[in-house]
């Protein structure tokens, strides 16, 4: 009877344990269940025959089973009358899980040996739900901090006044920008006092008139720090209302010290930049003077001993030629050939400083059609072979823009002359804000390390006695494109040609003087 009677307390038991929101497991004094719900079964993953054959140490977490061992002990030796914990469980799958257990002990009889009762928690949407909102709050806590530093390291503070009890409430910005000890006391009289005496009748307006018409506002007030320091703040302000009711004034004060002074100094600097301005336009006409002065004398006073020398040395060619000895003619051939580049010279100089002071005029032309009347100006040997390609409009100065291609086709033109098969190539590429001229030939080529001298006046990569030149062609190429607010630049090999692109934009900024 008694047999039976365990049995059915045993299958009423098991009724109650399987309706469970939790585990449930009955364990006996070694730790083994012998009756577990399906609720646990759950849990853990383990089937209830695999469960009633293990100890609870088996499917706890190693960390955790001295602990939950520890009170058990205490437990079985009646040293405590119940335990609760924290602990995990490791499934069958090997996924852990937070729970929360309550142990008590079942009275037992001589029948009945020493066994307990265990009400397993699975907590781990708790446990989840725990962390996301710790995650949350210290999401909070770095924004706030961020915010914190933020408006520290730009100075603005916020700041709050209670019109009935006068109390005002500084942020840690504030209390820094005035230099008072963070967490001193401060009220509207004492707040006020800090604002300079030449602004603090301004400051008293303002609050006077937001409370009366409850307007906000947003003005820039000189204040006395503790230390004397005289700073520049930007205060806004707006009121604080309940049904109509003042209850007080809440804002924002920022330290623009820096800014101010800059500001200041940036208007003194505008007040004197005009004349500065206008004394650096003189300064410039005076130069541009003796540039003029400069270029009347190159081409007066040394055209006149220029063109003596030239005809002194012509007159002697045509009356005394014959009975001169041959050295007598060499020295007087070098004289003319030298009167002659000196001649050609002065008018390269002549033609650099003048463009520094040209009126430019820019306009769409047909570029193939200037290409063409340079070629047939230059009057290239009949065995040099010329082409085109995609030549079309061009948008500058048509004048100064045939100096250039002038001089760069006349280039490639005499640095292949010595070609058995001369070949010299225009081709234009049109981009969307450019158009690019690129003139190419097979010529001697020259070192490309010496390129940095390559547009410099009067420089020149070539002997006098390789081919002749006065070395400011392309110097005066370069500043007609730099006018223009282009580009222009070379590549070559030695005895392979040479390439020469210049890049003209689509569009002048203006018909000016430059």
């Amino acid at each position: 009877m008694k047999r039976l009677a365990k049995h059915n307390l045993i299958n009423y038991l098991q009724g109650i344990f399987d309706h469970s929101l939790h585990g449930i497991a009955m364990v006996d004094d070694s730790g083994v269940p012998f009756l577990v719900n399906a609720r646990l079964c759950q849990i853990i993953g383990y089937s209830e025959t695999e469960l009633t054959s293990m100890s609870f140490g088996q499917f706890t977490h190693p960390e955790d089973v001295d602990r939950d061992l520890k009170l058990f002990e205490q437990l079985r030796k009646n040293e405590i009358d119940h335990y609760s914990i924290e602990k995990r469980y490791i499934s069958k799958a090997g996924h852990v899980t937070p729970v929360k257990i309550h142990v008590t002990p079942v009275k037992s009889t001589k029948e009945d040996p020493w066994h307990a009762i265990a009400l397993i928690e699975d907590i781990s949407r708790q446990k989840k739900a725990t962390q996301k909102i710790k995650a949350a709050d210290q999401r909070a806590r770095d924004l706030n901090n961020l915010m914190e530093e933020t408006w520290e390291i730009a100075k603005i503070g916020s700041w709050e006044a209670n019109l009935e009890t006068k109390e005002v409430i500084w942020s840690k910005p504030v209390y820094k920008i005035h230099g008072v000890p963070l967490g001193e006391a401060i009220d509207m009289d004492k707040a006020f006092g800090f604002f300079h005496p030449d602004y603090r009748a301004v400051a008293q307006e303002i609050i006077a008139k937001c409370i009366e018409a409850k307007e906000a506002w947003n003005i820039d007030l000189k204040i006395i720090a503790r230390d004397g320091a005289e700073k520049w703040v930007k205060t806004i302000g707006q009121p604080v209302s309940h049904n109509d009711i003042m209850l007080g004034l809440r804002g924002i004060l920022q330290d623009i010290t820096e800014v101010k002074e800059a500001n200041i100094k940036l208007a003194l600097y505008n007040s004197t930049l005009e004349e500065t301005v206008s004394e650096r336009t003189r300064q410039l006409e005076n130069v541009n003077k003796e540039l003029e002065a400069f270029a009347y004398s190159v081409s007066h006073d040394l055209r006149a001993p220029l063109r003596a020398i030239d005809g002194f040395s012509n007159a002697l060619t045509e009356d005394y030629l014959d009975i001169l000895p041959d050295t007598a003619q060499r020295y007087l051939t070098r004289i003319s050939d030298n009167s002659t580049r000196m001649g050609k010279l002065i008018d390269s100089l002549l033609s650099f400083s003048r463009l520094s002071r040209s009126q430019t005029s820019f306009q769409s032309f047909g570029l193939e059609e200037r290409i063409d009347s340079i070629i047939h100006s230059i009057d290239p040997p009949i065995h040099c072979k010329i082409t085109k390609e995609n030549l079309g409009d061009v948008y500058g100065d048509r004048m100064l823009l045939d100096h250039v291609f002038q001089n760069l086709l006349s280039n490639a033109i005499k640095y292949s002359s010595r070609e058995s098969a001369p070949k010299v190539h225009i081709k234009q590429i049109s981009h969307q804000d450019s158009d690019e001229i690129i003139i190419s030939d097979n010529g001697v080529g020259f070192d490309m390390a010496y390129y940095d001298q390559l547009f410099n006046i009067f420089q020149r990569l070539h002997t006098e006695t390789e081919f002749e030149g006065s070395g400011v062609g392309l110097a005066l190429c370069q500043k007609i494109i730099l006018k223009h607010h282009g580009k222009i630049w070379a590549e070559s090999k030695v005895g392979e040609g040479s390439t020469f692109c210049v890049s003209l934009p689509k569009k002048s900024i203006d018909n000016q003087l430059y």
